[in-house]
């Protein structure tokens, strides 16, 4: 059996939903799109997205509302239903693990640590109050599970706090999502914070003797650390030699399934053209999902020791924001009226950014995402159209059906 070298990581739920469904087209659109920015090893959470996007989307209403639905490809009363089952199935907390260890000594679920939360400022400094409407924080509270946090966004320690609320839920993977500089001028903050560690399911040993060569894109060989050890996956060989693993992390009856889904390109391929086939949800629904479904074999896996961090940014006409539909939520014209009480500032999305870290190694996989959504006040006017028609004189009418153009009432108005 050949030696797999690690090509990209991604979680793929384990459940399937409208949730699932959205998250990884989103994800996988998000994962190519930082492949044009990142020039070395990246990540995405396309988890982590869609819940932060899932929750602040329920701020819209009217045509903003329509068009987020139709981009998640579901009504979002569905999809906040679905995603609230979708976390509470895969959801492990680390003392819950210490609880099912202590039952069983041969079984180590992965720890899965999804968690929501809505912040608003409440104006102290500059008079710029914001406050979410009962509704929105109903739902925040009932399909996310999201804390509810009032602070003023002009102080230094408010940035402390949501860094902080960040550092914590990641266990000190995400330090820092905010500063100072980015939080005054926003008015709300949605955030998600998700976490996963595992170990594998069969034991790894670091490489100690004839470490395999790591041949870089542009030839450059090296020799990183590197992991071994027998794993039972499931794998295909495409024709051309690229290959598809699925190896297992530790888990328990019941319990969050991890894998980590490898795509290995052919010999001589080029890594635009391998990001372009793997991060394709055609491909993904037609051969992962299969692949992951397919009987286990015994195999020695070989791959490097690593350890990295990402940032991703979106703001309004980005590339990468136009690419992934999402730059109608920045438009002065967006309507996020449900999200506030009718005293608040309009607002539209300013920011949309996530920080992922990653570390794998011999005993397992650490890794963190943290994304915001952040609010700014909309600046447009109203505009004074230049038609203007006053009805102040005795006038004609008629209703008429617009498709068929068929008259269906007619008359005149002589006197109100």
């Amino acid at each position: 059996m050949k030696s797999l070298l690690l090509a990209t990581l991604i979680t793929l739920p384990a459940f399937a939903g409208p949730s699932v469904n959205a998250t990884n087209k989103m994800g996988l659109k998000l994962a190519l799109e930082a492949a044009q920015k990142e020039k070395g090893n990246y990540m995405v959470s396309p988890l982590s997205l869609m819940q932060a996007l899932n929750l602040a989307a329920n701020g819209t209403d009217h045509g903003t509302r329509a068009e987020v639905e139709t981009l998640l490809g579901a009504d979002l009363a569905i999809l906040n239903a679905d995603s609230a089952q979708l976390v509470k199935k895969i959801s492990l907390s680390p003392e819950e693990k210490k609880t099912l260890e202590a039952q069983n000594n041969w079984v180590h679920p992965a720890v899965v640590g999804i968690h929501n939360s809505i912040w608003n400022t409440n104006g102290a400094t500059d008079n710029a109050r914001f406050t979410f409407s009962p509704e929105f924080k109903n739902i925040a509270a009932t399909h996310f599970n999201a804390e509810s946090k009032t602070l003023d966004f002009k102080k230094a320690e408010s940035v402390k706090a949501i860094n902080g609320w960040a550092d914590k839920k990641t266990n000190g993977l995400v330090k820092e999502i905010i500063n100072a500089d980015t939080l005054k001028d926003l008015l709300w903050i949605v955030m998600n914070a998700t976490y996963i560690e595992s170990n594998w399911s069969e034991s790894m040993r670091l490489v100690t003797r004839s470490v395999p060569v790591f041949t870089l894109e542009n030839g450059e060989k090296t020799t990183p650390a590197m992991i071994e050890g027998k794993q039972y996956i499931a794998h295909k060989e495409f024709e051309g030699g690229s290959v598809v693993a699925s190896l297992p992390f530790s888990s328990a009856p019941g319990k969050a399934q991890l894998e980590m889904v490898i795509y290995l390109p052919a010999l001589g391929t080029k890594l635009d053209s391998a990001r372009a086939k793997f991060f394709s949800h055609n491909f993904w629904l037609n051969s992962v999902q299969g692949i992951l479904a397919e009987r286990r074999e015994e195999a020695r896996i070989v791959l490097p020791k690593f350890s990295f961090d990402t940032s991703v940014e979106m703001k309004k006409d980005d590339e990468i924001t136009k690419n992934l539909g999402l730059n109608f939520l920045f438009s002065n014209f967006a309507d996020f009226t449900r999200m506030a009480t009718a005293d608040s500032y309009t607002s539209a999305v300013g920011l949309i950014k996530q920080n992922t870290r990653i570390e794998l190694d011999e005993k397992g996989v650490k890794a963190a995402a943290v994304t915001i959504i952040g609010g700014v006040r909309t600046t447009s006017m109203p505009v004074e159209p230049r038609l203007s028609l006053t009805v102040d004189r005795p006038f004609l009418f008629a209703i008429v059906e617009k498709q068929s153009q068929a008259i269906l009432f007619a008359g005149s108005v002589l006197k109100p």
